[in-house]
């Protein structure tokens, strides 16, 4: 049985017949690109299917990756799987909770502000640093700096719901400590 790895992206807003796009990984040794494309059946009904790559051959289309019949099936029944997944990861936030706020006093570092610490799924997350700027406080998660990408976050969520609930959190958590 191969393993089958799918990393998908659903744009927010209708790209016409492409409903998502990707990359499938075999095993950990092959990845290639995938698209999610819609097209009609006829009295208005889309079915979507997955595209793999093609190009161009003069006018006519050519398939670069030719995938067996068996595998397709389990590809297609990954990616369903993977874009079930995408669209309820979402729906459910986990509970979010601050175990430590530190608020910095005003004086050398005056944008510092404050540095939390988070439990969320089981995993507690030091070093969310508090800072005050142009449009107000805001927060982010700890990072460390690499020579080729610069800043990068140590730990992320992929979901923009969880990472706003993480933020407004630790946010409300530093406005209620700032009234005592």
């Amino acid at each position: 049985m191969i393993k089958i790895q799918v990393q998908l992206y659903l744009p927010d807003q209708n790209q016409g017949t492409v409903w998502g796009y990707g990359t499938i990984t075999l095993d950990q040794l092959l990845t290639f690109q995938i698209r999610i494309l819609t097209c009609e059946k006829g009295a208005g009904i889309k079915e979507a299917f997955v595209s793999f790559p093609r190009r161009k051959q003069g006018e006519r289309w050519e398939d670069l990756v030719i995938v067996e019949d068996s595998l397709r099936n389990q590809i297609t029944e990954a990616v369903r799987e993977a874009i079930r997944m995408e669209i309820t990861k979402d729906l459910y936030l986990p509970p979010i909770e601050v175990v430590h706020l530190q608020v910095f006093p005003k004086g050398k570092k005056k944008f510092l502000v404050g540095e939390a610490t988070i439990r969320v799924l089981g995993v507690t997350v030091k070093g969310i640093l508090l800072k005050r700027g142009k449009y107000g406080v805001f927060c982010h998660m700890p990072q460390y700096y690499s020579e080729k990408k610069g800043y990068q976050d140590v730990i992320y969520s992929p979901s923009k719901r969880l990472r706003d609930a993480i933020f407004q959190t630790v946010l409300e958590t530093y406005q209620e400590r700032q009234k005592e």
